[in-house]
């Protein structure tokens, strides 16, 4: 068996069975699924190296073939090959949380069925870092509360005014207003609107345009 060639008697991987749920086996010990209770049937038979191992419990960290972490028990593997000490020690992040998603599961289970060769070497991609996060979300709930100020100052005078004339603002307000009494009273008015935001944007620019 490949164990038997590979692990000798003074190797740190332990395969016996009364030691299984013991050891922990070093990083990047590459080992194949064989499943325990705790272990969904479509991980069973995957190959994977190990990243990450911690003695409570026997959770070791594989990354699989096709690049998916999962979190499975150490008697739940079997050693296919021990490190050689040549390996690149890249960085990776692990999630503490279960024993692998349900989409991870999925997905290797189709990566193994349609690509999985048992006489192929042995070989292992670095882990795409490739994990759906939860951003927060492009609006706030404190939108309503709190509406965007439309800044008209921007604005020319002879814009300005062109509005002022077309809502009827000289009558309400002052006949021959100032910039600043343009622009406040372009600014309030514009602000007190309780239709569209879009209508009124419209509305301004047909007027702004006369």
């Amino acid at each position: 068996m490949l164990e038997a060639e590979s692990c000798p008697a003074s190797s740190r991987v332990r395969e016996e069975s009364g030691d299984e749920e013991l050891s922990v086996l070093p990083r990047h010990t590459k080992v194949i699924v064989k499943g325990n209770n705790r272990t969904k049937s479509v991980l069973v038979g995957l190959q994977g190296v190990v990243k990450k191992a911690v003695g409570l419990g026997g959770w070791h960290w594989l990354v699989l073939k096709n690049g998916v972490e999962v979190k499975l028990q150490r008697n739940a593997l079997s050693v296919l090959e021990p490190p050689t000490g040549n390996e690149e020690d890249d960085h990776y992040d692990f999630d503490d949380s279960t024993s692998g998603s349900e989409n991870a599961a999925k997905e290797d289970h189709h990566h193994h069925h349609h690509h999985h060769n048992p006489t192929s070497s042995l070989q292992f991609r670095k882990v795409s870092k490739q994990r759906a996060r939860y951003s927060k979300p492009w609006f706030s709930n404190n939108r309503s509360r709190h509406p965007p100020r439309v800044h008209l100052g921007r604005l020319g005078y002879g814009s300005l005014l062109r509005y002022w004339r077309a809502f009827h603002l000289e009558k309400k307000i002052c006949p021959r207003p100032s910039k600043e009494q343009l622009i406040s009273g372009v600014q309030n008015h514009f602000s007190s609107q309780k239709v569209d935001e879009v209508h009124v944007i419209l509305g301004f620019i047909r007027a702004a345009k006369k």
